[in-house]
């Protein structure tokens, strides 16, 4: 507690000085009155305050904030039991917001104990979900698998060949959804499960990325160029695939040009080769008006830590 009678009265100074068995400063925390600085005492008679008394307001020994009364009428000196009974509700005031704190942060940790028991749960239903929905989406396409077969057995003889392959292809596309009805239950579980990391032949994911969009690349004429074979990588196979067939799909989706192909291709890391983005220092000689180029870097399948990630890049014409 701080109480000021008189804004405008005179400092003295104390007597004595010192403490006179120790020969210490004086010990000062339990006087009442005592002076402000001269600054402050400027600020208060400027706003025609002419007494003071300040009560701090703890939380946990520490200072949270404070009761401030002021005075524009003269000189005020507060009772002593005024003043035990301004420090009581300080008190009171304290252990109200230790309290509340207590209680809110009590209520905190409910909450977020609630919300982690629900997040549980819904894992739990989406796996659920995820598994049903996987057996209930491979049984129709089980039974075009088999009756493709039936129809390659029974009936090749008397197809040409055009309808042979356009069968085959069926079968194909049959088995590639399959796959990626496995993948839809593992994507449903990302976030909760670890990579699927091992070597993947990322030429292969195109190809079947390819076949998977065949009737798409017919009907839009756009070209797929590949100039050389893809690598191995490390990666999971599951979402390797995702990426390609997304960057495909899209790249002939928002092509509005006449003429349309994408290249996908590869070159070695960045180190001190090219234009540092992708390494390939001729591209900017050969890269046509309008076309647009997406790299990325991929780990390697080498276990040597200091072997340069391979850059794939998609260039695309007309985007």
């Amino acid at each position: 507690l701080l109480m000021k009678v008189d804004v405008n009265d005179q400092a003295v100074s104390l007597v004595p000085p010192v403490s006179p068995t120790p020969g210490a400063p004086l010990d000062m925390s339990c006087a009442v009155t005592r002076d402000l600085s001269p600054d402050y005492s400027a600020r208060l008679r400027k706003a025609g305050v002419t007494a003071l008394m300040f009560i701090p307001i703890t939380k946990n020994d520490r200072l949270w904030g404070m009761l401030m009364f002021y005075n524009h009428t003269g000189p005020k000196y507060v009772s002593h039991d005024a003043r035990m009974a301004c420090e009581l509700l300080s008190h009171y005031l304290s252990l109200q917001i230790g309290a509340m704190e207590a209680a809110e942060s009590h209520k905190y940790v409910a909450r977020v104990t609630r919300l982690n028991a629900e997040l549980e749960r819904s894992n739990i239903e989406l796996d659920s979900f995820a598994c049903v929905a996987s057996h209930d989406l491979k049984e129709p396409l089980r039974g075009i698998h088999r009756y493709s077969d039936f129809l390659m057995e029974d009936y090749a003889g008397k197809l040409d060949e055009a309808g042979v392959d356009k069968l085959q292809t069926l079968v194909k596309l049959s088995q590639r959804m399959e796959t990626l009805v496995d993948s839809l239950l593992h994507f449903s579980r990302v976030g909760r499960a670890d990579l699927a990391l091992h070597e993947v032949d990322l030429d292969g994911v195109v190809s079947e990325t390819l076949e998977m969009i065949a009737p798409r690349l017919q009907e839009t004429g756009a070209e797929i160029r590949r100039p050389r074979r893809l690598p191995i990588v490390r990666a999971d196979h599951a979402r390797v695939s995702e990426i390609f067939h997304n960057l495909i799909v899209n790249a002939i989706k928002y092509n509005d040009k006449p003429l349309k192909w994408v290249e996908i291709g590869w070159e070695e890391g960045t180190e001190g080769r090219g234009d540092g983005a992708t390494g390939r220092g001729s591209d900017k000689a050969t890269r046509g008006e309008g076309d647009k180029v997406i790299s990325f870097p991929v780990s390697p399948s080498s276990p040597r830590t200091d072997a340069p990630s391979p850059i794939f890049y998609f260039r695309v014409k007309g985007i």
